[in-house]
């Protein structure tokens, strides 16, 4: 019963931490990086697609993202996107390409414990305190 709990338990931690990694990805350090665009949907055709499928990306310097469509009337579609994402980005279109310059980063937004840790550690601690009532239930201490 108890490698049942251990499981579990390993299973639920791996989520937790895997859910951190991703939100620690997506913190912007000052360094460009794609991983930032990976939550982003450009509206195509009517369908709402991930941008890696309509344009290819690259990081030509180490503050800069340029982004290539290979259609360029989705060049529009793909501005709004990132306009109305919560990146804080803004593009800026020449025609063919899409730059978005990464800012350096501020004071508050380098303290990356502060916008991914509390939630993740919240859960991770529930997790653990689950798998302990159920060993105290099981071993009934």
């Amino acid at each position: 019963m108890q490698e049942l709990i251990f499981e579990e338990l390993k299973e639920s931690m791996d989520k937790a931490l895997g859910a951190l990694e991703k939100s620690f990805s997506k913190v912007r350090t000052g360094r460009a990086s794609l991983s930032l665009l990976d939550g982003i949907r450009v509206e195509y055709y009517g369908t709402s697609t991930p941008l890696n499928q309509v344009a290819s990306l690259s990081i030509p310097e180490s503050r800069l993202i340029v982004i290539s469509p290979w259609d360029s009337s989705v060049l529009g579609a793909i501005e709004k996107a990132i306009q109305k994402s919560d990146l804080g980005l803004m593009p800026s279109n020449d025609g063919k390409l899409i730059r978005l310059a990464i800012p350096a980063p501020i004071r508050t937004r380098s303290k990356i414990f502060r916008f991914c840790s509390p939630p993740r550690a919240a859960i991770i601690s529930w997790v653990c305190r689950w798998a302990m009532t159920r060993c105290c239930r099981i071993n009934r201490i």
